[in-house]
């Protein structure tokens, strides 16, 4: 856990734009069962959360706020056992943060259901999630993103964080 001070993370223009510029692998759901097979699965979002589920896909972790950004009438319910954390939009808390480096680091992973917005909650994953990881999350309009876990990617989100702001 990077050790700084503050209670939540601020992620600027700039950062948004190089997180956007890296995070756009779009795979099909027939990929993901592939890779279910042999790497765990994480899913980020309640939309994603549900197809890879209604696919059988058994998820390590999913994280999601109960709610969709797209013009969908759908009504996502709290899941009983699951634990419950605030994070404000545009930013990361820090108990997101170590939540999520808990349920990854203890193995058991989890459900996470966010008071707020659960987007920016792939970075922890990566940062704490080992080369045996695939991120599943939403892109609305366009389908599914997946982020298979390497070196590469660990080593931009390090980066990445060394440079968030914390407030």
């Amino acid at each position: 856990m990077p050790s700084k001070f503050g209670s939540k993370y601020i992620i600027s223009e700039d950062l948004r734009s190089e997180i956007a510029a890296n995070s756009h692998n779009i795979c099909s759901l027939d990929e993901l069962i592939q890779k279910a097979r042999i790497k765990r699965i994480i899913a980020v979002g309640d939309v994603t959360t549900e197809r890879l589920r209604d696919a059988g896909i058994k998820l390590f972790m999913e994280v999601v706020d109960l709610k969709t950004k797209r013009n969908e009438h759908r009504n996502f319910v709290h899941v009983e056992g699951s634990l419950e954390v605030v994070n404000d939009p545009g930013t990361i808390s820090l108990e997101l943060f170590n939540l999520i480096g808990r349920l990854i680091r203890n193995g058991k992973g989890g459900r996470i259901e966010v008071h707020g917005e659960e987007d920016l909650a792939v970075i922890p994953i990566i940062y704490y999630s080992g080369f045996d990881t695939v991120v599943a999350y939403g892109i609305p309009d366009r389908g599914l993103g997946c982020i298979d876990i390497n070196p590469d990617i660990k080593g931009t989100v390090n980066r990445l964080v060394e440079r968030m702001k914390l407030q």
